[in-house]
């Protein structure tokens, strides 16, 4: 949360408020992108009549005041004010980025609910609800900014004479240097531009040229903005939500002089009418308690480094400290964003499950729930009235569920024998369903009608699923790397650690990243051990100190209250308070080797049972942290060695690899080091100099890579080559690596699944349509796998059902053939960049080597290819050696799938509506009563 500067009129050198309130209400209509609407403006500023759609100002008492009503008021608020006097003042409340996002997940909610209820969603009802939550909060810190001035008379946001407005764009003014620089530019090719014509126009042109590649576009400047030339009155690119804030300096009785610059700090040692007050505006209480009333009325986690009074204590510390905190509060909003995309593209029994082992559930989300229960019991019984369940307690509920589950019939529809046994639980989990609540999801999906090829997909997504899983398990076991990405990947760290070993006096990032994440493996055991083994331990170590110092009177101190106690009464405070120390450095355990030692000073007897158990657990944890040590601590190799070893180490570990890549961690310590002094302006400075160097090398690389060597190696040796996508989930992990946001892949993943359900439809109806005429007659119309299995088990013996069943093993191929056509085709309709970033991965590569050649050829060409890019990268790493992978080991592998997805098919249940809107209730109705 940003709170501005209080600035005064006097500053902006006007005495009236018209012209300030003027202009927040032009670039509010100017938001509104309506033409019409902000030429009557112009035109009639005056005027009264409130325009339908645009943004007024608002207040406590009303949300509809135009500009005339807004300077009528404030400036006849200014009795017993010198002319020259502060007569108002304007500040803006700007939400951060995370902040924001807190809001628009809880928009999502919202979304959600609506269309859970069967209501039309209106086109803008994120802007809307937006606007509502900023007003709501912006009262509340008019509260706070009341209560801050400490007055007897002062309360609330009605004890003063104030309005907002809330903004969604920012814009890029003519005073920005950024716009200046370009308007002077402007100015400069217009003079050249008269020449032109008189001669010398082929100088002229480049002079022009070379001044319109100096102009300043907004993604140099900011992050994640377009390629347009910065012009004024151009929109910021991101969230810029903010509220502008106008207060008048009188209290709204205008008998009270309310200044939020004053110099105090809230001293109460003034005396008014005989009673002590206090005097002042403490500013940045201020922003610390708008900082608490967003916490407490969105129910939203304030990390520290988010914090104004956190961050500021970090600050004083040192910069590296709050750079530390900053990367960690980073990594756990980075996980909050995850499992917000899980649970808006995920499965409802997961979202249950974390709400069930929630510690506590705010109030705001127990009405929801509430509601999603009232929702549920109303598709058990549509009678029920909403405004009467929402009044009953969760005893009332309770009697409820059970009242219906003995009315409703639950049991397994006809439906459930037949195929459509593979669309229970599981399927409806991983069949692509949206939303922010996935509680109701599962019902809107069965509601829409479930067909056969749904079936279909999901059998065909298990068999492909463990396809996958089986291969990259056998190349894993058969190959040094899984791919040539580890050897990219590798020669990206190593030009990344090089670019900082120039810049940060010959220090390896790689190494210092390596020694942390030895530690924090370290860390983990430890913490580990003692929590299985020896929880018991800082009791012990507290024993074993009091006994060294006391002698046998210590026997019974096991705790630091008591160690603390006794040395206060034995001792002379200087030598206590450093026995106190020396306890703390004692019971503090980070290391492996600090373990053992803390082991060897208990008794005998207890140290033999703590040593074996230590020795067997250390048994059963992988050996990376070894690895690890070994590479680290070996002084015959030399740092760039060093280097080698790890990422050939890291090939085969994701995690290892993770914290090798993490430049910007490595980066700060390496400059902790160096230059333990540095200021915080300085090291954000230096920072950002050093990572827009690395982006530069990675995409350096990178491009060189592509170019340099995949597609000369594709020209060379693999003529006429074309990426063959044929199967669906091909083509749903080629949208994942060509769409890097989750939610725009999971939009994009839908619409194309749907594409292909609408197009694949008549051929899975022709097709069930010929087969079941072939066994049953002409006049027998299926269309789908669903109706061919009702009407068997409707006229066919039980006994000859699963022959039936069987027969439908001649209609999947023509099903699957056409729906690799329709993925080729879309592949076709791919722009050409992202072609090309398709047939450079080597999943297609080496695809197109085993249909195209033998496998004695395709492992030549897959080794060529591989020796190639390793060939390239700055220091060469250890050579691969491949296995033939043949038609024996792709047999095995597709029955081994075969088998697996048989027995996954097997353990799915079938659900109907009222099943699932009563597994709801269920579980809605476990997670209130925790709650309550």
């Amino acid at each position: 949360m940003y709170v501005t500067k209080f600035v005064d009129n006097t500053q902006y050198g006007q005495s009236s408020v018209v012209q300030y309130a003027s202009y927040l209400e032009k670039e509010s209509l100017a938001q509104g992108g309506n033409t019409r609407q902000f030429s009557a403006y112009l035109d009639k500023q005056n005027d009264v009549v409130r325009v339908e759609g645009r943004e007024y100002f608002f207040n406590g008492e009303s949300e509809h005041f135009g500009t005339e009503d807004l300077v009528k008021r404030i400036d006849s608020n200014v009795r017993g004010l010198k002319r020259r006097e502060a007569r108002y003042y304007t500040f803006s409340i700007s939400p951060s980025a995370e902040e924001l996002t807190h809001l628009r997940r809880t928009i999502a909610d919202t979304r959600q609910a609506l269309v859970d209820a069967g209501e039309d969603v209106p086109d803008t009802l994120e802007d809307d609800l937006m606007r509502r939550y900023l007003k709501d909060y912006a009262k509340q810190c008019m509260d706070a900014y009341a209560r801050n001035f400490g007055h007897p008379e002062i309360h609330d946001n009605h004890d003063l004479l104030w309005y907002g407005m809330v903004e969604k764009d920012r814009y890029w003014k003519n005073h920005d240097p950024e716009v200046r620089t370009n308007a002077r530019i402007d100015r400069k090719i217009a003079l050249l531009q008269k020449h032109l014509g008189k001669g010398q126009d082929e100088k002229l042109q480049q002079q022009i040229a070379a001044l319109e590649r100096k102009y300043v576009r907004e993604s140099k400047v900011r992050v994640g903005g377009s390629d347009e030339i910065l012009r004024p009155m151009m929109s910021k690119t991101g969230d810029n939500w903010h509220i502008h804030i106008m207060v008048s300096r009188r209290d709204i009785t205008n008998s009270i002089n309310l200044s939020p610059n004053a110099n105090g700090r809230g001293s109460s040692r003034h005396v008014l009418n005989g009673k002590a007050v206090r005097v002042g505006f403490d500013r940045e209480a201020y922003k610390i308690a708008c900082e608490k009333t967003f916490d407490r009325l969105f129910a939203h986690q304030r990390l520290q480094t988010e914090s104004y009074e956190a961050s500021k204590c970090l600050r004083r510390q040192s910069a590296f400290a709050f750079e530390r905190q900053r990367i960690k509060d980073r990594a756990v909003r980075r996980r909050e964003a995850v499992e917000f995309q899980r649970l808006s593209y995920g499965g409802y029994r997961e979202y249950f499950e974390q709400l069930l082992q929630s510690e506590r559930l705010e109030g705001r989300q127990l009405l929801q729930l509430k509601r999603q229960l009232v929702r549920q019991l109303q598709r058990l019984d549509p009678h029920l009235d909403t405004e009467e369940l929402m009044s009953y307690n969760l005893e009332e509920l309770q009697n409820e569920i059970q009242r219906l589950e003995d009315s409703q019939d639950l049991s397994m529809p006809m439906m459930g024998h037949g195929m459509l046994a593979s669309l229970g639980d599981r399927a409806i989990q991983t069949s692509g369903l949206q939303g922010y609540h996935p509680v109701t999801t599962t019902y809107r999906m069965l509601r829409r009608g479930v067909v056969m090829h749904r079936a279909v997909d999901r059998r065909r997504e298990i068999f492909e699923h463990w396809v996958d899983i089986y291969m990259e398990a056998w190349y894993k076991e058969n190959y040094t790397f899984e791919s040539i990405a580890a050897y990219r990947q590798a020669d990206i760290l190593l030009a990344q650690n090089q670019y900082l070993e120039q810049n940060l006096e010959g220090a390896s990032a790689l190494l210092v990243n390596a020694n942390d994440m030895g530690a924090k493996i370290e860390l983990d055991w430890v913490k580990a051990f003692q929590q299985s083994s020896w929880p018991q331990r800082e009791q012990d170590m507290i024993q074993f100190c009091a006994r060294e110092v006391f002698g046998p009177d210590a026997e019974g101190v096991r705790s630091f209250a008591a160690y603390e106690q006794m040395t206060r009464e034995r001792l002379l405070p200087h030598v206590a308070r450093q026995h106190l120390q020396n306890l703390k450095q004692n019971c503090s355990c980070t290391s492996l080797d600090r373990l053992r030692q803390q082991i060897e000073y208990l008794p005998e007897e207890r140290a033999a049972k703590l040593r074996a158990a230590f020795e067997t657990f250390l048994q059963k944890q992988d050996g990376t942290l070894r690895q690890l040590k070994g590479i680290l601590e070996n002084t015959q190799l030399t740092v760039h060695a060093k280097e080698e070893a790890l990422l050939k180490l890291s090939l085969g570990n994701k995690d290892l690899i993770r914290c090798l890549g993490d430049m910007r961690s490595g980066m700060l310590k390496i400059l902790e080091k160096l230059y333990p002094k540095m200021r915080g302006t300085e090291l954000s400075e230096r920072l950002g100099k050093l990572t827009a160097g690395l982006q530069n090398v990675v995409r350096d690389r990178k491009q060189f890579m592509a170019k340099e060597v995949i597609d000369t190696f594709i020209e060379r040796e693999l003529p006429g080559y074309v990426p063959l996508i044929e199967k669906q989930s091909q083509l749903e992990e080629l949208l994942h690596d060509l769409i890097p946001d989750a939610e725009k892949y999971a939009e994009r993943l839908k619409e194309v699944r749907d594409e292909l359900s609408r197009r694949l439809a008549p051929t899975v109806k022709q097709a069930f349509e010929r087969h079941g005429q072939r066994l049953f007659g002409p006049e027998v119309h299926l269309h789908n796998e669903h109706d061919f299995m009702a009407y068997v088990e409707r006229h066919i013996a039980p006994e000859q059902v699963k022959t039936y069943r069987d027969s439908l093993r001649t209609v999947y191929p023509q099903i699957e053939e056409r729906r690799r056509e329709l993925v080729q085709e879309f592949v076709k309709t791919l722009p050409q960049d992202q072609l090309d970033i398709v047939r450079r991965q080597q999943r297609y590569i080496n695809a197109h080597i085993d249909r195209r050649y033998p496998a004695s050829v395709a492992k030549k060409k897959k080794e060529e290819l591989q020796r190639l890019v390793a060939s390239k990268i700055s220091r060469p790493l250890p050579k691969t050696e491949y296995k033939i992978f043949g038609a024996k080991e792709r047999q095995q592998i597709i029955n081994r799938a075969t088998q697996r997805t048989a027995q996954s098919v097997k353990t799915i249940l079938p659900v109907t509506p009222r099943q699932i809107a009563f597994k709801a209730a269920t579980q809605l109705i476990k997670i209130l009563t925790k709650g309550f």
